[in-house]
């Protein structure tokens, strides 16, 4: 059978073509790709990927691509074939996406967090060259905390990376919580700025820390009235066995509940 997308193609282009797709694992599959002038078997004159037997009963991802000979409307055509024995053949996330000569994608890999004055913290991001060529991708920032870039195993620091087409690469971003002028809670924000050397091409994210010092604003109180837990400033440690404070607002066994009626415990 198949199955048709109708495309807006431009002479020259260069188009990446992504899906991922599994099947239940038995012989007798087979999918081809093609693309030509309408949704039909006889215009599909052009080759995305040829037939090809697939019996992979774990998603795997194709990844190809092609360059349009002409500008116009055309249809992506995605044809599965199958004998009696196979049961089922999926596709999911399929994607289309033109090739520029120079374009990259930046990934944060973890979030924000609580940094105590005086220490740092590394934040990571993948950069990925989606383009035809190779690029440098220029690294600054503007950050109200000491923060520098360093590569993936640490070393460092660096103000650039360079990466090959289809290249990714890991960077860090090291955030300081200066040891001395902040204050509990005290938020500090680092724009990171990614630029492409070779083209206008740039990205920015933003780094969000929180600042944690030791309590000076006596009295102390915490009732645990709010979601987060630990609360800020507090820390969980397991030291022998795997149970561990956790926030309630009702316990069970045995029943009980939050002193004077508040709302956790």
């Amino acid at each position: 059978q198949w199955m048709y997308k109708e495309v807006d193609l431009a002479a020259g282009e260069s188009y990446d073509f992504n899906m991922w797709y599994k099947t239940d694992g038995a012989i007798g599959f087979s999918m081809e790709i093609k693309w030509g002038d309408a949704a039909n078997t006889s215009a599909m004159q052009n080759e995305i990927l040829p037939l090809t037997a697939v019996n992979n009963d774990i998603y795997e991802e194709l990844s190809t691509s092609f360059i349009s000979n002409e500008s116009g409307t055309y249809f992506i055509g995605i044809h599965g074939i199958a004998d009696n024995t196979p049961w089922y053949l999926c596709i999911d996330d399929i994607q289309l996406r033109t090739i520029a000569d120079y374009a990259f994608e930046t990934q944060r890999l973890n979030g924000d967090t609580l940094i105590y004055a005086g220490d740092s913290h590394d934040y990571f991001f993948n950069i990925e060259n989606l383009g035809l060529n190779d690029d440098q991708i220029n690294l600054s920032m503007s950050n109200e905390w000491p923060a520098e870039f360093f590569n993936a195993d640490g070393s460092g620091p660096i103000s650039s990376i360079s990466l090959q087409a289809d290249e990714i690469k890991t960077i860090i971003l090291r955030q300081t919580a200066p040891a001395t002028g902040v204050e509990f809670g005290e938020i500090s924000e680092t724009t990171c700025i990614f630029t492409s050397e070779n083209s206008s091409n740039s990205s920015q994210t933003i780094v969000t820390s929180t600042a944690l010092t030791a309590y000076q604003d006596f009295p102390l109180f915490e009732g645990f009235e709010a979601e987060l837990f630990p609360p800020l400033g507090w820390l969980n440690s397991i030291e022998n066995g795997d149970k561990n404070f956790e926030r309630s607002i009702l316990g069970e066994y045995p029943s009980c509940i939050p002193h004077d009626d508040s709302e956790g415990m």
